[in-house]
Formats: structure tokens, sequence, C-alpha cells
């Protein structure tokens, strides 16, 4: 009886947790990052700026580039690094709203974007469409607690990826590097917690992201 009990619950807790298992199957799918994005992408740009090493930098970096060609890989952005993440709009009829996501996200000196700036402004940086995500009305948050959140940064986020192109942004006299990705999943927690706030997932059929207003990059941090 108490195992008939037991495999009841599990089956339960799956059926409920069906989208967080999706993410997970893509996960699990994809490879970890060694050293965090910070050294990834510090290995996949290879921003080669030393006279007497660059010519073995760029030949380490082309290396690196052709054996991730193809694969995808998990990165996790942590809280306090989460500039990106602002609220949108918000329902008070059913308590539903939108998080509004730039997909460029920092790994050291460089970015992870999805895609490639869609342009640059006078100063340089870089302006891509930002996702927006609906977030279930069932998290029983109000919007005051929702933007308290997002203020302090204290969302997690999780990426399963392809890296492609490495593009470049002048700012300020000085060069910004960043690689465009393909983004195949996006999991959003709450990091004391780990409690799902929503999920993003790239449909085979869909063209690109959803519509939304152009975001600029967030600042990088000195």
């Amino acid at each position: 009886m108490r195992r008939v009990l037991l495999l009841s619950l599990a089956v339960s807790a799956a059926a409920a947790g069906e989208t967080d298992m999706r993410f997970a199957q893509q996960r699990d799918a994809a490879k970890p990052l060694e050293g965090g994005l910070p050294g990834f992408l510090e290995k996949y740009v290879g921003a080669c700026d030393g006279f007497f090493d660059g010519g073995k930098c760029r030949a380490e970096a082309e290396k690196f580039r052709a054996e991730a060609a193809g694969q995808e890989f998990w990165a996790v952005v942590r809280e306090g690094e989460t500039d990106m993440v602002e609220m949108g709009a918000y329902d008070p009829r059913t308590g539903g709203w939108i998080l509004r996501i730039t997909p460029a996200f920092p790994g050291g000196r460089h970015l992870l974007s999805l895609g490639a700036p869609l342009r640059y402004e006078e100063d340089g940086s870089p302006v891509f469409r930002a996702l927006e995500i609906p977030v279930p009305p069932d998290l029983k948050m109000t919007p005051m607690d929702v933007r308290r959140m997002l203020e302090a940064k204290a969302v997690r986020l999780q990426l399963v990826f392809s890296p492609g192109e490495v593009w470049v942004a002048e700012q300020g006299g000085k060069k910004r590097y960043g690689v465009q990705a393909t983004l195949r999943a996006l999991l959003v927690t709450l990091g004391t917690s780990g409690r799902k706030l929503t999920t993003w997932f790239a449909e085979p059929e869909a063209k690109g992201p959803p519509r939304a207003k152009a975001a600029k990059a967030p600042q990088k941090r000195r």
C-alpha cells in the first residue's frame, strides 16, 4: 500500500512539474560550463590584445570555437548579475504579469546574447530584441513584491544555448566583445529559494523570439 501511495505521489509531482522536467531534460543533455560563463566566453572570444602572444591566443580561440560548434551548453547567471531582467506589464484582472529580459547575459568582460545586436547606439552600446515572457498568476506575489525582487537582482537564470559568431562593439574608445547564441531554453527562479517564476523554450517551428521592444544591453561592470 505504501509503495502504491509513493508511486501515486511521484506521478502527481511529475505532472505538476512537467515544464520543469522539460527544462531539466534539456539541461541534462547539455554540457555544463567549466569555469562558468566568464571562463567560457574568455576562451571562445579570444580577445588577443597582447603583442607577443597574439598568434597563439588566436589559434587557441579558433580551436576552442571549432570544438564548441554544434554543441549545447548549460550556464547559470546568478543573483546580483541579473540587470537584464525587468518587470513588464501587469494585468490586475488575472494577477498575471510579464517578465521582460534583455537577452545579453554577462560573463566577465564579455556578453552572451540571443543573436547579434539589432543595432548600436551612438555611444556604441549594443541593442537587442527583448524577450517578454508571461509569468503564471498563481505565484501569489503583488506587483510591488515583484518589482522589489527584480530591483534587488534576487533572481537566478539558467540558460541552455548553442554558441555562434563573435560580435564587437566600440564603447568609449574600447572594444566590447560578445557571442551571439541560439537560446534553447531559459529558466528563471528566485535565487534564495529556487522557486520557479517562469520558463521559456525556443520551439523548433518558431522563426524567432517573441515580438518585443528593443532593449539596451546592461553596462559593463568596472
